[in-house]
């Protein structure tokens, strides 16, 4: 069984990361101030903290995602009222602009939240075609079953369309 890491084992361990992160103190003043040798810093910077970054920045994602969907949700009461005093005003030009937005902004709120999705055809993709390019010269030796793979790919949904 391998060495704990004596940095993710120190008591300090969020102050090092945070050291470390920040870049403002050398390796070795690091290193001193916490009492850790250059080399189990240098080890932690390497082998572990790479996965604590990546960890931190989805947790910022997540609060990005959020505050743009709260964002979102302000431009939707906003397109809403100006809709309501444009009715009100019987200028339908402004109407008609206002539910324009309010089209898109419930697109874009349903793409973030995953209800509408972009359609994807798995015969138009690159590396379909590129398969079935491959499969179809491999045939070539035999005409039969190349025919009746031919065959085969054509009664596919949606395949030649």
């Amino acid at each position: 069984m391998g060495r704990l890491c004596a940095v993710c084992v120190h008591p300090e361990v969020e102050k090092i990361d945070t050291a470390i992160v920040e870049g403002e103190s050398s390796l070795r003043r690091i290193s001193q101030h916490f009492k850790i040798s250059p080399y189990s810093h240098y080890r932690h910077r390497k082998n572990h903290l790479p996965a604590k970054l990546v960890q931190a920045k989805k947790v910022q994602e997540v609060i990005e995602a959020d505050s743009n969907i709260d964002r979102l949700l302000v431009l939707q009461k906003e397109v809403q009222k100006i809709l309501e005093a444009a009715k009100e005003a019987r200028t339908w030009h402004i109407c008609l602009e206002a539910v324009r937005e309010a089209a898109r902004l419930i697109e874009l709120s349903s793409k973030i939240s995953g209800e509408l999705r972009p359609e994807f055809s798995v015969i138009l993709s690159p590396q379909f075609i590129t398969i079935q390019t491959a499969i179809i010269e491999a045939l070539s030796p035999f005409p039969e079953a190349r025919s009746k793979v031919v065959e085969a790919l054509k009664s596919v949904e949606g395949y030649g369309e």
